[in-house]
């Protein structure tokens, strides 16, 4: 999740991925009967996963997840890390949350300047239908058509303050 300027088309905050090799979270699978498993495919790529201990699923390459029920509620949990932000809404800032589809191939700074870009001609409809496509194209060139992951967004912008959304 990011929450991005319209105005200066930069990051304003974004959240850490829950990956399984984080400090915390690692203690927590591991202390819930879960183990974290790396296999190298080329010398560039190795995958890290999360499996039930002894298994060989589900093999999640993070570490919370909404939909995930193998390793609910403790190994797998759907419970967010919560953070606190103020917007100064004269920035005119908008918050995107995606799944691992769109952030796999994106940075956060290139996602939030695209969004800047086009959100007020376009509206966030577009836009995240505009990032998916983008993010879908780079899968396929990445992954030689192989493999596409979950490609989800969802795009809110913020009320501008009084004396800007008159004009």
């Amino acid at each position: 999740m990011v929450i991005g300027s319209g105005s200066s088309r930069k990051v304003l905050f974004e959240t850490a991925d829950h990956k399984p090799l984080d400090e915390e979270e690692s203690k927590r699978i591991y202390e819930y009967g879960g183990e974290i498993k790396s296999q190298n495919y080329t010398e560039k790529f190795t995958s890290v996963r999360v499996y039930l201990k002894g298994g060989d699923e589900p093999g999640l390459s993070m570490s919370r997840s909404l939909g995930d029920c193998v390793c609910k509620p403790d190994i797998i949990t759907a419970s967010p890390t919560v953070v606190e932000w103020d917007v100064d809404l004269s920035q005119m800032p908008f918050i995107f949350m995606a799944s691992d589809g769109i952030w796999e191939f994106m940075s956060s700074e290139h996602v939030v300047k695209e969004i800047a870009k086009k959100i007020k001609s376009e509206g966030p409809d577009k836009c995240v239908a505009r990032l998916s496509q983008e993010a879908l194209k780079l899968w396929q060139e990445k992954e030689n058509f192989a493999y596409v992951d979950d490609i989800t967004g969802v795009l809110m912008k913020f009320p501008q303050p009084e004396s800007e959304s008159k004009s």
